[in-house]
């Protein structure tokens, strides 16, 4: 077969594949979905791990000179425990879920050890009223802070801060991506 002809075929096949081609968007199930469900779960093995351990050694090794003064001195090592669960409580280790589709951005965050069950923070928002988004590392906890600018009714720029637990770097720029491209989206069809 000549050149020719080939460059006929080809050009006669993608006309063919284009009679039925249409120009797509963003398709409607367009969504991300992320959480960090595993964070309370880590969070509430570390304390049940602690406890246990804690009272394993003193039972099972009762001779030992530092099992003796663990022993002896019980409250030491409840003066640990609640500093560890002070620590998880103040620190603010939450566990988060983050749902957004092509109307709405829904962030919730729980806390990780005291309610689990009605978020710390709930953010629903159209996604017309994002106008940027940052991140910023928190000092001194695993914790990643989402800076997400919003544009109130009034015409307002409002920060919203959601603090964000043990967030990988892959899915931090998965979300920064998404949002990123949710903006520019909006803005252009402006």
């Amino acid at each position: 077969m000549s050149i020719k002809k080939k460059i006929i075929k080809i050009l006669n096949s993608i006309t063919q594949q284009r009679k039925g081609f249409v120009i797509q968007s963003i398709d409607d199930s367009y969504t991300l979905k992320s959480t960090n469900k595993f964070s309370l779960i880590i969070t509430h093995l570390y304390i049940v791990i602690l406890i246990v351990t804690t009272s394993a050694i003193i039972d099972a090794f009762p001779a030992l000179f530092f099992i003796d003064y663990l022993f002896n001195y019980i409250f030491y090592v409840l003066i640990f425990l609640s500093l560890t669960l002070v620590y998880l409580i103040i620190f603010q280790l939450n566990y988060y879920i983050i749902n957004i589709d092509k109307h709405f951005i829904d962030i919730k965050i729980y806390r990780t050890v005291i309610s689990t069950t009605n978020p710390k923070n709930h953010i629903y928002i159209p996604n017309e009223t994002l106008k940027e988004i940052s991140f910023l590392k928190s000092s001194f906890t695993f914790n990643e802070i989402l800076i997400l600018k919003i544009k109130t009714d009034k015409g307002e720029i409002k920060t919203i801060k959601l603090n964000l637990l043990l967030l990988s770097k892959k899915e931090k720029f998965r979300i920064k991506k998404f949002l990123k491209d949710l903006i520019y989206k909006m803005n252009s069809s402006e």
